[in-house]
């Protein structure tokens, strides 16, 4: 009965289950699941430790998004790419007009069936 009276620490071990899968998902580098695991503890925790818990949260918080900045600056810029018409355009006015299938006379089409 006395262990009944003491206050549970049942969302202790929740907020501390959502911190682990937080550091789960920056470990698969997916920053963005991370970061609103962890800040659902931020926004919500007010149980047992509440100070230590919400500190260990800012720390991850942090670290996630330092990783993230370097990520960032290890991608390359990328280039705009430009398409110039102009040389389609000479393409299609080189090639060959598609000629209408009634132009056709009936004895080719006869030919080309019987081969």
């Amino acid at each position: 009965m006395e262990l009944v009276k003491q206050k549970p620490s049942y969302d202790y071990w929740l907020a501390k289950g959502i911190l682990l899968l937080g550091d789960n998902f920056t470990a698969q580098k997916d920053y963005f699941n991370a970061k609103h695991s962890i800040e659902s503890i931020l926004d919500n925790y007010d149980g047992y430790k509440k100070d230590e818990i919400l500190a260990e949260a800012v720390q991850k918080i942090e670290y996630i998004q330092n990783l993230e900045l370097n990520e960032m600056k290890e991608q390359p810029e990328q280039e705009e790419l430009e398409i110039e018409l102009e040389t389609i355009d000479k393409d299609i006015e080189n090639t060959p007009e598609v000629l209408n299938p009634n132009e056709f006379d009936s004895k080719e089409i006869k030919k080309d069936e019987n081969k």
